[in-house]
């Protein structure tokens, strides 16, 4: 259930050198929020990206969101991230960026019934 805890995964996490990391789950409040704790107490800084991941109940979502955004992990969304992954859009590997919102856009309007 916590990944933090697989000696595997954090020498994987820990031989990047990288010390801000993004993370997505299947459950908010359990696949998320265990490791993205752990690496918090560990140092790293942690970005979590709010609607790529979902909870058990709408409330277990929401409260896990500010469970870990009280514990200094940064939320984000899709959208965001990858615009700030890729900054332009006009440039060679937007590409990719624009594979994402081709069925981002369309299934957040599907989403919400409009």
């Amino acid at each position: 259930m916590n990944a933090w805890e697989d000696d595997a995964f954090r020498q994987a996490v820990t031989a990047t050198g990288k010390r801000r990391l993004v993370f997505g789950a299947l459950y908010t409040e359990i696949y998320l929020a265990f490791p993205v704790e752990d690496a918090l107490k560990e140092g790293y800084e942690a970005m979590f990206v709010v609607d790529a991941v979902g909870g058990m109940t709408a409330l277990g979502h929401d409260v896990a969101v500010s469970r870990l955004t009280s514990a200094g992990a940064v939320p984000n969304t899709t959208v965001a991230l990858v615009t700030e992954l890729f900054r332009d859009l006009k440039s060679p590997l937007a590409g990719k960026a624009r594979e994402v919102f081709d069925w981002y856009w369309p299934a957040c309007k599907a989403i919400a019934g409009r």
